[in-house]
């Protein structure tokens, strides 16, 4: 969720800027950063964009 909440807030590229977004966000939370972690959030949010965006343009249901 903080991963796509710094998608929202801060947008597209500016990847160090969402990076640290997160990174703030976990430890104001008590919890501990793994930037592995992070990454892994970042792949599947991707992953799953872009599987919509194909699902789009193959004429396939809308996704949300």
């Amino acid at each position: 969720a903080t991963v796509n909440a710094a998608e929202q807030v801060i947008g597209r590229g500016k990847g160090s800027e969402k990076l640290q977004y997160v990174v703030d966000a976990l430890e104001a939370k008590g919890l501990e950063v793994d930037l592995d972690m992070i990454e892994a959030a970042v792949k599947r949010m991707n992953d799953k964009t872009l599987a919509q965006a194909a699902e789009l343009l193959e004429g396939g249901k809308k996704t949300v």
